[in-house]
């Protein structure tokens, strides 16, 4: 037997990238020179990057009602956070994971404040750290590691003028210039414009580190009818991404002819292999496209279509094969919604503790990948 310190240094580096970070948290302990290795930037990005390349992880994150009925918003809500496991071995295994609470002001007088616990909804999910934030009167963000279980609540803006209270979105992304996360707020803020966004938060997916949106725009185009100028109202569909090195949107092309078809279809995005995917509803189908080069229009084709009454979000799936969670408003005569596992197109198992949805007040889902990233 080869004695560790025989091996060459490549090879026990190529084997401890291959471990989950459970075991290598634990292995920061075995001397200095693996704790310097592991907790390099080098280490951490390619650990994440052979964990995304052969991801099988899905996480979803609930927030339930509590029993607390003069509790402010902020005060009645507990969340759950799991993940779902479809390696060969542990097939669809559950772990839950407790979620960090973070501390908030509560005005006590004029000028008296205390603090009180609180727990944030999720915002946006981004190379292993999920962006919190809590609704209240000064509304706060907290970043979180659920691999390392580490958190931090995210300082507030420098300027006075962009304070919490302003702040109507909040979503996560990465700068692979300078290898780094990057969060932008999105503020409330009256502007001149000629094509309304409807809707563009919250993200919906995140592709090559940049959270990705289905925008609703309403436009007013002056149009000539029977010799007259009239105001002709029109309404699209745009996927627009945040670019957070150029620090702006940019647009997408959608599959041909679903631009103008939001009156018909619902949209939602997904992300599979690494991939940009979209699913347009119409009931009781769903029609899920995938885009094999990205930013190119001609690559969209057709994936799966799932012949099911889906409610919506969520529906993620893993990155290397072809499992989704799948949220179905009626199934085999049962009223209420309910949540299932499918393998392409073929329905496995429900997700039983996600019975009972009446409580749910917000659902997030998607493909989960350790991270070794440190947020002290």
């Amino acid at each position: 037997m080869v004695a560790l310190h025989e091996l060459p240094e490549e090879i026990y580096i190529e084997i401890l990238e291959r471990l989950p970070v459970k075991s290598l948290i634990r292995f920061k302990a075995v001397c200095k020179s693996w704790k310097s290795l592991i907790s390099s930037p080098d280490f951490i990005d390619y650990h994440f990057d052979r964990s995304a390349d052969n991801c099988s992880k899905l996480a979803i994150m609930i927030i339930k009602e509590g029993s607390k009925p003069d509790a402010y918003e902020y005060e009645n809500k507990i969340p759950i956070f799991h993940t779902l496991d479809f390696s060969p071995t542990l097939s669809g295994e559950t772990t839950k994971i407790e979620v960090p609470e973070t501390m908030i002001p509560e005005r006590r007088g004029r000028y008296d404040y205390y603090f009180k616990p609180a727990y944030g909804e999720p915002l946006s999910w981004c190379r292993g750290l999920l962006l919190l934030g809590v609704k209240c009167d000064h509304f706060s963000l907290l970043l979180w590691n659920p691999s390392t279980r580490e958190y931090k609540d995210v300082p507030k803006p420098n300027s006075w003028r962009h304070t919490y209270e302003k702040i109507s979105a909040s979503d996560i992304g990465y700068d692979f210039t300078i290898r780094s996360h990057k969060i932008r707020g999105q503020l409330l803020q009256w502007i001149k414009i000629m094509k309304m966004p409807i809707t563009r938060t919250p993200p919906k997916t995140l592709v090559n580190g940049a959270p990705h949106w289905v925008v609703s725009y309403y436009k007013v185009d002056e149009e000539i009818v029977d010799g007259k100028y009239v105001c002709v109202e029109k309404f699209n569909d745009e996927i627009e991404y945040f670019d957070f090195v150029l620090n702006k949107f940019v647009v997408v092309p959608q599959p041909g002819g679903y631009e103008y078809g939001n009156n018909y279809f619902k949209a939602e995005l997904f992300h599979a292999e690494g991939r940009l995917c979209i699913g347009y509803r119409s009931s009781p189908k769903w029609e899920v496209w995938i885009m094999g080069e990205y930013g190119v229009d001609e690559s969209w084709t057709k994936w799966i279509i799932f012949n099911v009454d889906i409610f919506g979000f969520p529906i993620c799936f893993t990155r290397d094969m072809n499992v989704s969670l799948v949220g179905e408003k009626k199934i085999e005569g049962r009223s209420s919604r309910c949540f299932a596992i499918y393998n392409g197109e073929t329905r496995g198992i429900e997700l039983n503790y996600l019975l009972g949805s009446s409580q749910l007040t917000t659902m997030r889902a998607f493909t989960f990948v350790e991270s070794l990233i440190s947020i002290k």
